[in-house]
């Protein structure tokens, strides 16, 4: 009789095979054996010998074995100009709230970010283009981004502009409204808010709540006044074959990260971990050194890692003894932050995160051009030149001679010679060999988004004007696919920023916003960042089509406006087109009126004013709308002419 199923929960029936965590020893030998496991699984080895292997079509470098190939460089041209259309340049950010709470903070949002975007300290441009490649050689790029705090010595300010002290000292002044929530900006010029600040603490007395707050903010600016902080987030670049996960759920889901590091002795050292010695952690051998190293260069490999279901982190030997101890573990910094943000332009399995190496795709086409290629360049060095027939024995080894001189202008011959010459020109390249090698560059223009005539090639009479329109739409479709993965990027990682701004941030950030009156520079704290924006790039804007599509939108909507129909604010207006016009700055032309001159208006007597006899004139040589005459005109009987 069969043993019935027993029923109830009962773990120690899993536990007797499961590996006991009761030492460090073992939770180290653990943490191990998931990442070998996740390096086979992601095949790391392979993807890194793949890599290398298309970095010599890339350079220039491959050989064929047989020596029946030529491989010209076809792929780092077509490959670079395929970077250039993907991300063209950083753009500008949109930023949106989701309630009316964030809605004030937008533009000062904007401001923030694409000031993060465009400072090389962030190196957002830099890395997102070494990511673009990493996902061109290994399938995927891995982007980080963290916060970095640093002191360096001051400087005397040597700031002399008046507007520019004025505008401190207004933002000084403002801080005493709300002494509590005064902070310390990057750029303030701390001689000019002591000089503000310490009169007002003479007159409070210490038992004043605010005496407090203000002298912990004055002493904060002297501080400054010798050495100054400097914060900020930095985006970063993780070699993809450093980088191992969960691999047995989604991206979203896993449960932990690691990530191998060379780090030098002292750096660890510095750091307070522990269990740093030669039992424990292994030094690192590179190819080219000796034995005998400084210790200031002595490295050793480690991995750090994210326990993301335990919000912890570990760091542990890469390389030593199989009974190794950790050197460090502690709690995950970042909170629920996700500072790994993969990009990935080919997706072609659900259950994998990597994709398609744009590389490897194109190594069989440079395959058979390179073969293609060898047989054109054969066929060139067997039929390079002219061919001469000759009856044999009619020229003389002088006359062969004389004939392959290229200085001799006057040759004698026998007529016998003379007769029996004869030349051939050499025979054209097979137009199987011309035709084949086409068709090979059209699939490699095609594995890149490219299309033959997206470069200027001739194709008379082979394709109609549809197909070639329908070409022309697949190409915008390829390259705006690209440009949104890469636009949904800079979005996860401008989020990222923000929230490091809220977690880490200590300074008060300064944004440029243009408003009504011209441009203003107000301050955020970090603390008052809103959580729920909305970042959005986009890339397909900064492309030369997309920018002469928006200046002529532009000009049309002029052109409806000067025809009066629709009340406008022309100071407001004037200001937007010229920034569609890519004028810098054009609030800096506004002429400030006198008060009581409305506005739209200027004085009498200046250059380009309107007035009764002479309408404005709008750039472009138009003329402002003016008021309509709406006088009624003489009335006429029925049936008069």
């Amino acid at each position: 009789m069969a043993k019935d199923t027993q029923r109830g929960n009962r773990a120690k029936d899993y536990k007797e095979d499961a590996l006991l965590l009761d030492s460090e020893y073992k939770q180290v030998r653990a943490w191990r054996q998931r990442i070998r496991r996740s390096m086979a699984i992601l095949d790391v080895a392979g993807r890194t010998r793949a890599a290398e292997e298309g970095d010599k079509y890339l350079e220039g470098t491959k050989n064929a074995k047989n020596g029946r190939a030529v491989y010209l460089n076809y792929l780092l041209p077509a490959i670079e100009d395929l970077h250039r259309r993907t991300l063209p340049r950083v753009p500008v950010p949109r930023v949106e709230a989701q309630d009316e709470a964030g809605e004030p903070y937008e533009d000062k949002i904007r401001q923030i970010i694409a000031r993060s975007f465009t400072d090389n300290a962030g190196r957002v441009e830099q890395v997102s283009n070494e990511l673009i490649w990493d996902d061109d050689r290994f399938c995927m790029g891995i982007g980080k981004t963290t916060w970095e705090s640093d002191y360096e010595p001051a400087t005397p300010s040597e700031v002399t502009d008046t507007d520019q002290i004025a505008l401190d000292v207004d933002r000084a002044t403002e801080e005493h409204a709300d002494i509590m929530r005064a902070k310390v900006a990057e750029n303030d010029m701390d001689d000019v808010h002591l000089k503000i600040h310490i009169p007002l603490m003479d007159t409070m007395m210490p038992g004043d709540p605010n005496f407090w707050f203000l002298y912990q903010h004055i002493s904060e600016h002297r501080d400054r006044m010798t050495v100054v902080k400097r914060e900020h987030p930095v985006l970063e670049r993780t070699p993809t074959y450093r980088f191992v996960y969960d691999t047995d759920v989604p991206w979203h889901k896993r449960a932990w990260e690691a990530e191998l590091k060379s780090e030098r002795i002292q750096k660890l050292l510095d750091k307070d971990y522990r269990n740093i010695n030669k039992d424990n952690l292994q030094l690192e051998v590179k190819s080219g050194e000796t034995q005998n190293i400084p210790f200031g260069d002595m490295t050793a490999r480690i991995w750090e890692i994210h326990d993301r279901s335990e919000n912890k982190f570990y760091i542990i030997p890469a390389d030593g003894p199989q009974d190794a101890l950790f050197l460090h573990k502690g709690k995950w910094e970042f909170d629920e932050l996700d500072i790994y943000l993969p990009l990935v332009f080919r997706p072609y399995k659900p259950e994998k995160t990597h994709g398609a190496s744009t590389i490897q795709l194109a190594i069989a086409v440079l395959d058979e051009l390179a073969t293609v290629d060898f047989h054109i360049r054969r066929h060139v060095e067997m039929h390079s030149d002219y061919k001469t027939y000759s009856v044999k024995g009619s020229l003389s080894a002088e006359d062969k001679s004389a004939m392959n001189d290229p200085n001799r202008r006057h040759i004698e011959l026998s007529p016998e010679a003379i007769l029996g010459f004869k030349e051939q020109q050499p025979p054209a390249i097979p137009p199987t060999l011309l035709e084949f090698r086409e068709l090979l560059l059209s699939e490699l223009r095609r594995l890149l988004g490219n299309d033959a005539q997206d470069t200027g090639a001739s194709n008379p009479h082979r394709v109609t004007a549809t197909e070639s329109a329908h070409r022309g739409e697949v190409r915008q479709e390829r390259k705006t696919d690209r440009q949104e993965i890469m636009g949904k990027f800079l979005g996860r990682v401008a989020n990222n920023f923000l929230s490091l701004y809220r977690k880490f941030g200590t300074l008060a950030i300064r944004a440029r916003v243009l408003g009504p009156e011209g441009a203003t520079y107000p301050t955020i704290l970090p603390a008052d960042i809103p959580e729920d924006l909305d970042v959005f790039f986009d890339i397909r804007g900064e492309s030369e089509e997309a920018k002469m599509q928006e200046i002529d939108t532009a000009t049309r909507y002029k052109d409806f406006l000067l025809t009066g129909v629709y009340p406008t604010d022309w100071q407001k207006f004037t200001e937007w087109y010229g920034r569609k016009m890519g004028v810098r700055r054009p609030e800096q032309f506004r002429l400030e009126l006198p008060q009581g001159v409305p506005s739209g208006a200027q004085p009498m007597g200046q250059p380009g004013v309107p007035n009764e006899n002479q309408p404005m004139q709008f750039p472009g040589g138009q003329q402002m709308p003016q008021e309509q005459n709406f006088a009624p005109a003489p009335e006429r009987l029925i049936g008069q002419q």
